[in-house]
């Protein structure tokens, strides 16, 4: 789990002004006007195509009740879990998917992957709707155009002398009416002829459907909801009822139903169920966070988890009895297995369906037009959630366009319109089989492992259940906890391994259809995505700071400003978070690093001076002011020296120039002393003289560096006791307390000197060095406490402080002007230098 010990100190609720500069408010981004329209929206996005489109098909390819079992299964191990996990994320944060990875920046990629691959599947769902556009209109003929014989499909006269055929060659009228008159499908991949203007039509105005829908953001969605939320309902469940009277249909159920426990042995179909449990609920695609950062804080999550968990595996489980009553149906007609009756792929909905639809005796069209209606309807719910997300994204990385949200998503949609033109062609729908088996459903796994890993391996499922605590106002049961922290991530991986070797082995996705250069093309789309991730932990490990051991760590905590995104809740949640704080056996603190923002001193009430500033000077200072784990190391070489010099002007001028613009006069005269310390080395080691001195300090830099990066306890032991003198009510025990204690760390550190062979003889130039750093507290305000009387053995330990200081400092400069600023009778120094 992560260990979040590395950042600077607490803060108080006055003094945190606007750590979250950057992020766009709730009431800019946008929110839903209640939370009936959360749920309803999140019911029409999960509740959409993957139930009625894709599961029938993938539940048919993969046995039917033998599908069914793994897939109820995984659901509630892994569906669920990280159904709920979204959830808790988005609207704990109030951000989209790529800020949310402020918890865990090393996991950033995750999201600009997902938007490739929500990309993609915004394509071909939008492929999808433009062909239920075509059915709907279709469905106005009489009789319906797909129940009986074309010339166009059969040999001349072949239709006139055989009336009362069902099929020619093998397939029924609905799949050559599909195939033939619908989609012009082509032999393959590589035979594109042209473009199919009636299907171009459709694709267009299911695009301007999504366009208003999604005009004005979350404010249009939620309204939409109330429909598309619904109607589906009505009609499955309608033509569920009709379904049921033909024959065979109750065999069809059947076979839906009964488990084949032979295939229950094949890895493959739990690969395919932990596929379809993705694209039912919609989760790993970013979505789901984007909806729940819309939400109000306090939004009880866990009830609307389980309402849609529950509402997506019934309609499932509804749009699967429906489409297997049909192929009952079907089957009994023509005399076949059921598992051999139509033709495997994303087409059977549009086989399937029609079929029954055409022997429905009471106004077949009508019913036809209703069900094509509701299929435009699913693929608007589920295209929508997908776009909106891409656009969500956008608007947060760029917060001006959210005053343009009608040019902006007008611009998207204008694009994905063109990047759909080609799956119009006569080969659309083997680009569609590309996009959906390698552009998502491999990728979908990876997203799932890394969202699990990010947020409970790195930002730590201990902060994790501390922020439910805080958001719902009781922490996740210890099945929760079991289930994310070890259950959905070993059963992820297992199953994606074992899956992807046998995938491999008996080439399961690569159909006749596709050459081996479609298989490459569909590689390099999901490669196009999942490079994403590497790409993006590199540039976040180039923007840390540090060692390599350093940056790694940093990456993997989370942010100074991460946490809710409303200021009055950020600073409650600092406050909860600090008095419920877990403690570990060895007294580490686990707790999110945004907890350790900024000092107990006031910043003055200027645009840049708030917290979010004010850490990256920390951080600055907290790099470039201290040698050791959490610092630097010491110069090697002349060229490192230079390094290290000019990194130290650096830190002190934006110190000097951030405390300047941004404290009391007080504040400011205190920083200068302890500025003076840092000023003095650089004078001494970094001038021109300084080269000559430094030449045997670079000699013993590998020894020494050694000592730092490995032991650090004289460091910590006297940041800890001098942290302990800001709460002191005695203010005149502070100086002489604040200087003993640097006496006891020279001691300390010429004592572990002493005991490093290679530093023994080096040991009085090293502390000098050491002494230098601290030479303006002597000089200044130390007097008699400087180590060279016998003042601070009589002073003896400082009393304990009522309320101990928990905060963690990395850096002298801050720790000390807090000491130093929380003396009140205490003459400021003045300017020195």
């Amino acid at each position: 789990m992560a260990k979040y010990d590395i950042r600077i100190n607490s803060t108080t609720n006055e003094n945190r002004n606007e750590s979250q500069a950057d992020s766009p408010k709730k009431n800019d981004r946008g929110q839903w006007s209640s939370g009936i329209e959360f749920l309803l929206s999140c019911i029409s996005m999960s509740v959409g195509l993957g139930n009625v489109w894709r599961f029938p098909y993938v539940a048919y390819e993969n046995g039917g009740g033998a599908f069914l079992i793994p897939y109820l299964i995984l659901l509630f191990i892994i569906g669920r879990p990280i159904y709920y996990m979204e959830m808790i994320i988005g609207q704990f944060s109030g951000r989209g998917p790529i800020k949310m990875w402020k918890c865990a920046p090393a996991f950033r990629g995750i999201a600009f992957a997902q938007l490739f691959s929500v990309s993609y599947v915004t394509i071909f769902y939008n492929y999808i709707m433009c062909i239920s556009v075509y059915y709907c209109v279709a469905s106005f003929s009489s009789p319906l155009p797909w129940s009986y014989c074309h010339e166009e499909w059969v040999p001349n006269g072949w239709c006139e002398q055989n009336q009362d055929e069902t099929s020619f060659d093998n397939q029924t009228w609905p799949e050559l009416y599909y195939t033939q008159t619908v989609l012009h499908q082509s032999n393959g991949l590589w035979d594109v002829n042209q473009i199919e203007w009636k299907l171009t039509i459709c694709l267009f105005v299911t695009w301007t459907l999504v366009y208003l829908t999604i005009i004005n953001g979350v404010t249009s969605l939620g309204k939409v909801s109330y429909f598309t939320a619904f109607f589906p309902y009505l009609v499955l469940i309608s033509l569920l009822i009709v379904s049921m009277f033909q024959d065979g249909a109750l065999d069809g159920i059947k076979y839906f139903f009964e488990p084949q426990f032979e295939k229950l042995k094949d890895p493959i179909v739990w690969y395919r169920a932990v596929e379809q449990s993705f694209f039912s609920l919609a989760i790993c695609f970013g979505s789901l966070v984007m909806y729940s950062s819309y939400n109000d804080f306090t939004n009880n999550v866990n009830r609307d988890c389980i309402i849609i968990s529950l509402l997506d595996t019934f309609t499932s489980v509804l749009a699967g009895c429906v489409t297997f009553a049909v192929l009952g149906s079907m089957a009994k007609e023509s005399g076949k297995e059921i598992k051999d009756v139509v033709r495997n792929g994303p087409g059977l909905t549009f086989i399937a369906y029609p079929e029954g639809l055409a022997k429905i005796k009471f106004i077949p069209q009508l019913w036809s037009v209703l069900f094509f209606i509701m299929l435009l309807t699913l693929g608007i719910g589920s295209s929508v959630s997908m776009i909106e997300t891409i656009l969500s994204c956008t608007r947060d990385q760029f917060p001006r366009l959210h005053r343009h949200k009608p040019m902006t998503a007008l611009i998207f949609c204008i694009i994905f319109f063109c990047f759909g033109l080609p799956l119009t062609t006569d080969a659309g729908s083997f680009i569609m089989q590309l996009l959906d088996n390698y552009g998502v459903g491999t990728a979908a796994f990876l997203y799932g492992t890394f969202e699990v890993i990010g947020i409970m391996w790195a930002y730590g499922l201990s902060n994790f259940c501390l922020d439910v605590q805080f958001m719902l106002g009781s922490r996740p049961s210890i099945l929760w906890k079991i289930t994310w922290g070890v259950l959905t991530p070993f059963v992820l991986i297992v199953i994606f391994i074992y899956g992807n070797v046998l995938i491999f082995r008996n080439k399961a996705d690569v159909t006749d259809e596709m050459p081996e250069w479609g298989t490459g093309i569909g590689w390099a789309l999901a490669g196009l995505a999942l490079i994403q991730i590497p790409i993006w932990f590199i540039i976040q490990f180039f923007h840390e700071s540090g060692t390599m051991i350093d940056r790694f760590r940093s990456m993997m905590s989370s942010t100074m400003d991460y946490g809710p995104i409303e200021k009055d809740t950020f600073d409650r949640w600092i406050e909860f978070v600090r008095n419920n704080r877990t403690k570990k056996s060895n007294s580490e603190v686990m707790i999110p690093c945004s907890v350790f923002v900024t000092k107990t001193t006031t910043l003055l009430s200027k645009p840049k001076c708030n917290v979010k500033n004010q850490m990256k000077i920390e951080r600055l200072v907290a790099r470039a002011a201290v040698i050791g784990p959490h610092g630097r190391r010491l110069p090697e070489s002349m060229q490192q020296l230079k390094s290290f010099c000019r990194e130290t002007n650096t830190m002190v001028a934006k110190m000097e120039a951030f405390v300047r613009d941004c404290y009391t006069k007080e504040i400011q005269d205190w920083s200068n002393l302890v500025m003076y310390t840092v000023k003095y080395n650089i004078r001494k080691y970094c001038g021109r003289r300084g080269v000559k001195i430094v030449q045997d300090l670079i000699k013993l830099a590998p020894c020494a560096n050694k000592y730092v990066q490995t032991n650090e306890t004289c460091i910590r032991v006297f940041i800890d006791n001098t942290a302990q003198l800001v709460p002191l009510t005695d203010d005149s025990k502070k100086i002489p307390h604040l200087c003993c204690n640097f006496v006891e760390n020279l001691k300390c550190a010429e004592d572990m000197l002493d005991h490093i062979p290679c530093m023994r003889a080096h040991t009085s130039q090293l502390m000098d060095l050491f002494r230098n750093g601290i030479q303006g507290v002597f000089d200044f305000g130390c007097g008699e406490f400087n180590g060279e009387s016998e003042a601070c053995d009589k002073l003896g330990p400082a009393p304990k402080p009522t309320v101990p200081n928990k905060t963690k400092y990395l850096s002298f400069p801050f720790l000390m002007i807090d000491v130093l600023s929380s003396i009140k009778d205490y003459e400021a120094p003045g300017q020195l230098g």
